[in-house]
């Protein structure tokens, strides 16, 4: 079933949120590159990501928040000429698959609209799945024939993925939790 109370009108407040969101996302992501180490860099950007997918769908709670959001890091990162460790392989794609993977977190999302206890499920199911198709478009823009071969290296990475994807959502929740209550977010979702 889809949820038709997220389809609502975008106003200049939400842009605000949006900007923010997006410095936030810049700064993090620029401190993450001083990171030295491959490996450690690409699972803290795949996270910091993630968090801040999450974050724009909780906040904003509109249908096409996420995909604004990417659209956004997408348009930013080209502009600014920067890489995020995660999908830097291919760096002709990364906008391309910033706005596929959104679509796919944003489908799941509209779909599921699963909450046990105040945790959002379809939340945290939509970024595990939509960070878990990162390497598969990749495999899809690179070459299907090296992912072939290299099939227990995908299944590793695909997993790799899908956990980052769980630990930022749940991350984004958490940051949520403490954020929902404060003076500023109740006066936003008050003109929201």
């Amino acid at each position: 079933m889809i949820a038709i109370e997220s389809f609502k009108k975008f106003k200049l407040i939400d842009i605000y949120v949006f900007v923010i969101l997006l410095g936030l996302f810049l700064f993090s992501n620029f401190l993450i590159n001083w990171i030295n180490h491959p490996i450690y860099s690409f699972v803290f950007s795949s996270l910091v990501l993630v968090i801040f997918m999450s974050l724009s769908l909780l906040i904003i709670r509109k249908a096409f928040s996420v995909i604004i959001f990417n659209f956004l890091v997408g348009i930013f990162s080209a502009i600014l000429k920067t890489n995020f460790s995660n999908i830097s392989l291919l760096s002709n794609y990364n906008f391309i698959i910033l706005i596929l993977i959104a679509i796919i977190y944003e489908l799941i999302f509209l779909m599921l609209k699963l909450e046990f206890r105040n945790v959002p499920i379809d939340i945290i199911i939509g970024a595990a799945i939509a960070n878990s198709f990162i390497p598969i478009l990749l495999s899809l823009f690179f070459s299907l024939e090296v992912t072939k071969t290299m099939m227990f290296n995908f299944v590793n990475l695909f997993l790799l993925y899908f956990l980052i994807g769980i630990s930022g959502s749940i991350i984004a929740f958490l940051i949520w939790y403490e954020l929902e209550n404060r003076k500023i977010i109740l006066k936003y979702e008050f003109r929201h």
